[in-house]
Order: structure tokens, then C-alpha cells, then sequence
């Protein structure tokens, strides 16, 4: 287990010097290799043995690699791809452990302390890294979607906002169902750009993109469905309640809230990946995941009730994770 920064960073390096990809071109022999990648033969072969002992790549022969089953998540081409996953946390969550133990000290952000400022901010002027988190985010959504609209009719709303939804994945889907809305992504200026203002292609089932910031206010008003998806274990309770509060302000007295999360299991072993997901907010965000109880107590906290907790049931790509999703409904607080 302690020399898993190893493997870490092994993988990392495969993915970085797209091995998978070159391997699986025909370029299987280790000074053909080190020319597609500009790699010192010596040191890459000595390399490629490693990834042998991790099982991603098999020896063929004298200086000779194919790739195993499991070497192939890591081509770019492939639909389970964990090419640009493995680059993200090289660069973004491999150097932030390194503050663990400030973190579970001081309850800080370890991100904070080891970049010198938030998460968000950093993307923000990393427009690759940026990219490749949207792009993670959007591929998580297709594994909750279809959940989402088996235990949610939205077949009564004229109007759907679905805050911090990134590039549209989530709400397209649900658009898809409920071909009498129209769909609004409120987010990041820096993620709507380009799009900012667009009109909704109603024939598309393509939402609106409208920049701001969730923090100030939540735009348009008066819509009669408000969806926070994998938004608020981003944050601490008061940037939480600051989150929820702007959406009670913009809701109608008949509106919804939907807040869909990972819900904290009863006990550790029945959702691992959501324990997971828990600490890595931790070190990441200041975020956290919550107990339906917890959930109830931010609600209340920002004018809001809890009316009902869906178990969302994830499709087949989605489930290889223990995780505990849920899709909590909320309305305005008496």
C-alpha cells in the first residue's frame, strides 16, 4: 500500500506519454516506442517492465510489449477511457495529498496549500485541466441520468435551471423527457463562454447557457425546477447555505430544488467510493458529502424543507463504483 505513489505515477507517466495509444498502433518494440514518444530507450524500456508488473502491459518478446485487458482503459480511444482521468489527478490530486496531514489538522483545503489558491480558481486559468474536469464531469453524468428521470417525472415544468450543470450534459437528457420545457445551464462565465446568452433549441432539446455566479445570484428567476447535481459535497455548510439560499431567493412559491448527491452510508462498507469521494472533498474543496439528516439541516438553514430522498439507481457503466446516490426534493420552507 505505501508504495501505491509508484503505481500512481507510473500510470500517470503511461497516460501522459500516450503508451497505450502507441501500442496499439504497432508500435510494440522499445526503440519504436521511444521514438514516438521521444523517450531514451534505456530508461523507457526499464519502464515498460514496470507496467509489465502492473499488469498493463504483457512482454511479447525480446524488447517487445503488447498491451493486457486492462491496459487498454488506458488508449484515449477507448469508450471506458481513463486516459485524461489518470492526467487530471497527476496533476491535480497527486500533488495535493502531499497536504494531508495539514488538511486533517486544520480542516483546511490541502489544495489551497499546496497551489496558493481554491480549486475553481486554478481550472480557471488551466484551460486544458479545465477541459478535462468538465469533460470527467459530463461522462459521470451519463451514468446518473437515466436514474434521475426513472425517479423524477418532469413531465409539469415549463422551465428546468439546472445550476452549475457544466456543458449541458445532464439537462439535455432531461430534456429528452420533457419535450414541453424549456432548459436554462446556469454556470461559471468561464464555462459558458461562447455560449453565453444562446438561445434554447427547443427541436434539439438544447438548453440555454447563462454565465454568473452561483454565490451572488441564481438566474432566471422563477423557474419551476432549480437542480443542483454533484454541487454542494463541493462546498463547507456556510458556502452550502450561501448556495441554497440563492435558490430559495429565485424559486416561486410552487417550485422545486432537486439536489442530487451522494448520500453517506449508514456504515463505511456499503458505499466505499462515496467514503472516497467524502475525503477527497476534503483535501480538494473543503467540501464534504452528508447524511440525509445533515441535508435536512442545511435546507432548513436556508429557508428550504426536505420533502423526499430518491435512491438513484446508476446504468451499467455508472454502478462499477459502491457509490449512494440519491436525488433529495426540496421546496419552499414554511
Amino acid at each position: 500500500m505505501v508504495g501505491g505513489f509508484a503505481a500512481t505515477q507510473l500510470l500517470v507517466t503511461a497516460a501522459r506519454l500516450s503508451i497505450a495509444d502507441h501500442v496499439a498502433a504497432g508500435h510494440t518494440e522499445v526503440e519504436a516506442l521511444a521514438a514516438q514518444t521521444g523517450a531514451a530507450p534505456g530508461p523507457l524500456g526499464r519502464f515498460l517492465r514496470m507496467l509489465v508488473v502492473l499488469g498493463v502491459l504483457r512482454q511479447s518478446g525480446a524488447g517487445r510489449f503488447e498491451l493486457t485487458p486492462m491496459g487498454q482503459f488506458l488508449r484515449a480511444d477507448h469508450p471506458d477511457t481513463q486516459h485524461e482521468r489518470l492526467i487530471f489527478i497527476g496533476a491535480v490530486n497527486y500533488p495535493t495529498a502531499q497536504a494531508s496531514v495539514h488538511a486533517v489538522k486544520t480542516g483546511e483545503k490541502a489544495f489551497d496549500q499546496v497551489f496558493g489558491m481554491p480549486l475553481f480558481d486554478y481550472l480557471d486559468g488551466e484551460p486544458q485541466l479545465r477541459d478535462i474536469f468538465a469533460g470527467l464531469m459530463s461522462d459521470s453524468v451519463e451514468g446518473r441520468a437515466e436514474g434521475i428521470c426513472r425517479v423524477h417525472d418532469f413531465a409539469d415544468a415549463s422551465l428546468i435551471v439546472d445550476v452549475g450543470g457544466g456543458d449541458g450534459s445532464l439537462l439535455r437528457a432531461i430534456l429528452r423527457t420533457a419535450p414541453q420545457a424549456r432548459g436554462v445551464v446556469f454556470d461559471r462565465q468561464s464555462l459558458a463562454s461562447g455560449q453565453d446568452g444562446a438561445p434554447a433549441d427547443a427541436a434539439a432539446r438544447e438548453p440555454e447557457f447563462v454565465g454568473g455566479d452561483m454565490f451572488a445570484a441564481i438566474a432566471p428567476a422563477g423557474a419551476d425546477i432549480y437542480i443542483l447535481s454533484n454541487i454542494i459535497h463541493d462546498w463547507n455548510d456556510e458556502e452550502s447555505i450561501a448556495i441554497l439560499r440563492n435558490c430559495r431567493a429565485a424559486m416561486k412559491k410552487d417550485s422545486r430544488l432537486l439536489i442530487i448527491e451522494e448520500i453517506l452510508p449508514t456504515r463505511i462498507e456499503q458505499a466505499p467510493a462515496t467514503i472516497a469521494n467524502d475525503y477527497s472533498m476534503l483535501l480538494l474543496t473543503g467540501g464534504r458529502q452528508r447524511t440525509r439528516q445533515e441535508f435536512a439541516q442545511l435546507l432548513k438553514a436556508a429557508g428550504l424543507r426536505l420533502s423526499t430522498v430518491r435512491p438513484i439507481e446508476l446504468n451499467a457503466r455508472g454502478a462499477r463504483r459502491r457509490e449512494n446516490w440519491a436525488l433529495v426534493e426540496c421546496r419552499p420552507g414554511r
